[in-house]
Parts: structure tokens; sequence; C-alpha cells
């Protein structure tokens, strides 16, 4: 976007930051967030930064705070190597887990792809062409066709806005509880095709691509109960561990059910998901009273493969909630001004700070969120600077309540019951558990009632 027309951060926040006299360092991959004790209320307050710049090591001092918006995956790991321990850094990952579905929509005006005597019978439709190629035992391997012509290109999945139809017919969920799929249509071009569509023969990936132009995609776009975890690995990236739920595919597979019945509807001649085993089903040759028994029976095909691991394309469209807001540490990593429980002056401000899966795109949220937080750092700044006109009564009021919000969130973050929830619920209190329960189990064995225990 050379011309600034999509209005990106490049020229619009980025901009604005600049002109403000932010300094901006590329290449530039922050280390580690420093931290030192505050003498006046013993707790750990932020004081700037280490980076890696093209090499070269560098220390970077903060004279107010510390704002980290590194995104779901990368924030929580800086955080965890920083040496921060609230038990909710890292947790509670939700990916929007997406799959879909593609339909082959005809030459308007026609009944059927022709192939336009590339190969195959006289007009034979591709279609008919891709349902044959699926045969193990196919001895005319040779005749995969190379560009099928004559697509008047009536879907032309790359060009245009993306996402701009959406169904909410399956956002309840199975369990009526909001944790639903979204239907939504992306830009597909054929890169992004490539890389999705699951691998079973050599030609019918190829005749998938060749028809990419006729192609209609409808992704799922689920609102996942699942939660991951993010750690740093040995070299301090992230690693992502994230196990799919099962009722959040019951909910995917509704939805791709129903995503395949909009698709029929809309008068695609084939059928496919993304499960490595499926071959898909041609309509091309399916009366109009029959196509919805046979695609009923299809879908039906689609529940029965379930999504077990491995056996399917997931995707992820969107990374929240590794480092959560809330009202106390022991249920979030972050207050509700985006300040880190355990230590003052720093800041997080992105995606991580969802409690909840969005179901939708989070964009707009997130920058909501982080407008909020941003504009309640600068009150609060501004408030400790008296640099607030008396005569604002507005201002004022908002930064004495923010002043006396953050005092009882540092009194709470030192209670000693805080603490100790924070232990409970921590993994070192894992480890004292299972020694007192092996000291307990030893001295009973000492005094000959083990079968007691």
């Amino acid at each position: 976007d050379r011309y600034g027309n999509k209005q990106s951060g490049l020229v619009t926040y980025l901009a604005d930051a600049c002109e403000a006299g932010t300094k901006i360092l590329p290449n530039c991959f922050v280390t580690k967030v420093l931290k030192e004790k505050d003498k006046k209320c013993g707790r750990f307050k932020a004081t700037g930064v280490m980076a890696s710049v093209e090499g070269r090591t560098i220390r970077v001092n903060a004279n107010k705070c510390v704002i980290c918006s590194a995104g779901s995956l990368n924030t929580p790991c800086l955080l965890l190597k920083s040496g921060f321990k609230n038990r909710h850094i890292g947790r509670h990952l939700h990916l929007h887990p997406v799959t879909c579905a593609v339909g082959i929509i005809p030459q308007k005006g026609d009944e059927k792809i022709n192939n336009g005597g590339v190969t195959g019978d006289a007009g034979e439709g591709v279609m008919s062409m891709i349902s044959r190629s699926l045969s193990p035992s196919r001895k005319d391997a040779a005749n995969v066709p190379t560009r099928p012509s004559h697509l008047d290109g009536s879907v032309l999945g790359w060009l245009g806005a993306p996402m701009t139809a959406v169904c909410n017919q399956f956002t309840q969920g199975p369990e009526n509880d909001g944790y639903g799929a979204r239907l939504e249509c992306p830009s597909s071009h054929t890169g992004l095709m490539g890389a999705g569509l699951s691998w079973t023969t050599p030609s019918l990936f190829k005749e998938t691509l060749a028809i990419a132009r006729n192609s209609a995609v409808v992704i799922v776009l689920q609102r996942d109960h699942t939660e991951g975890t993010v750690r740093p690995d040995k070299n301090g990236r992230p690693k992502i561990s994230y196990v799919l739920e099962d009722r959040d595919k019951r909910s995917m597979l509704q939805s791709l059910c129903g995503a395949m019945s909009v698709l029929a509807k809309a008068g695609a001649v084939y059928l496919r998901s993304c499960h490595d085993d499926d071959e898909g089903i041609n309509l091309e040759h399916v009366k109009a009273e029959d196509k919805e028994a046979v695609v009923q029976k299809y879908n039906d095909s689609i529940t029965y493969r379930s999504m077990p691991k491995y056996t399917m394309s997931v995707f992820s469209a969107h990374q929240m909630g590794t480092c959560r807001l809330g009202s106390s540490p022991s249920t979030s990593a972050a207050d509700e001004d985006g300040e880190l429980w355990d230590c003052d002056d720093l800041y997080i401000a992105d995606a991580s700070t969802l409690p909840t899966a969005s179901g939708a795109n989070p964009m707009l949220t997130t920058l909501a969120v982080a407008h909020m937080i941003a504009n309640r750092i600068a009150l609060r700044l501004q408030y400790e600077d008296d640099r607030i006109d008396l005569a604002d009564e507005v201002d004022m009021f908002y930064a004495i309540q923010l002043a006396a919000r953050r005092d009882d969130r540092r009194a709470r973050a030192n209670s000693l019951v805080e603490c100790v929830l924070n232990f409970v619920f921590s993994r070192g209190s894992a480890y004292f558990i299972a020694t007192v329960a092996m000291a307990a189990v030893l001295q009973a064995w000492k005094d000959g009632n083990f079968f007691l225990i």
C-alpha cells in the first residue's frame, strides 16, 4: 500500500507518533524488561528494556513507564523471560480456530465448467474430470488438465475487499452459549489456497488450483472455549501448546456443514472440506430435487470424520488473551488499566489483554483497548506532574479515580490473601503439596499405618 490508501498504521498511528517526537528503532528485538524495587513501597517498577539492534546490545531507560505491545505470542514470552511470575502470563491463549469449505461455481449461463477440449471426452466437465481423477487406479494420469479454459471468472476470490459478507446463523453454537462460529468469505488467492488445501493426490491438487478463479471459499471462524499456553523455548521464541476441545470441534463441524449447504445453494457443482481424506463431492449431474439429500449425506460424512489430530487443515485467525486484564492478580495478569500486577509502570496494550475470545476479528477491539489504556496512562502522568488544568473538572475527576484505583491495586496485590491465592494456583504450589504428601506417606509407613491413609 505505497500510497496509503488503506490508512494502515504506517500512515496513521506511527506517523502521528513520529510527529510528536517518537523515535522508532527498526530491526530491534527487545530481550528483557528491566525492573528495580521501589524503596518507598517495596514493589518492583519497570525502569527500561534491554534490546538487540543489528547485533548490538543496547539499554533503553524509561523515564515514566514501559508499554509492551508485542502481541499475544511475544508479549507473554518477553515478560516470562524478564522474570515475572504471575500464573496468568502466557495462559488463556485463544486462537479463533478456522477451517474452510470450498465450492466450485460453474461458468455463468452454463450448467458445467467445460474443459475446452484440453483433455477428455467432448463436453466433459472439469468437475467430472476431478471426480474421475480421484480413483487410486486411474490409468490416464498423464491426461491431467493443466489449465481449464472457458472459465468466466465468476468468483475471482482474490479481488475486491475481503470479509464483506458474513453469516451469523451459527454464532450461538451447539450449546447455545455464544461460543459458535461465523461463516465469512476471505480473500482466496492461489497462494493461500495452495497452502490451505489438504493434499490427497497430486492430480487433484493441481486440478483444484487450476480452477481457482471459479473457487468460492467460506471459512468457519470459531469463538473458542479452548485455552492454550505460550512459553519461550530455549531460544526465547514462542512455543505454543493448544489442543482443540471437543465442544469447539462440534461447533466447527456444525458450521462447516452449514457452509457446504450455503455453497450448494449458491450453485456450486463441487464441494470439498479440508479433511485430508476428503475427496469432495461432485454435484454436476445431481438433479435439483435430489441435491439437498445428497449434500446432507455428504455433511453426515463430514460429521462422522470429526476432527482428529493431524487429519484436517485448521488455521489460527487471531491470537488473544495471554496477559488478560482483570480485577485481581488471582484471575488476571494485569489490572483494568493495563498495568501488570507484578510490576508498577509496566503496561500491556495489545490483543493479549482480552479476557476471552472475541468471536470476531479483534482488530477494532484491540485498538479500542489500546486507546483506553493510552488515555489512562496519559491522564495518570499528567496528574502526577500537576499538568491537569484545575478548571477541567472531568479530567481531574477521572485522574483522582485512577490514582485511587492504582493505590487500591497495589494494596490488593501485596495483601496476604492475594499472595496465598497466587501461591495455591501457581506451579510451585504443586511441588510443595507433593512434598508434604510424600512426607505424610513416609511417616505413615514408619508408624505402620500405611493402609489407613
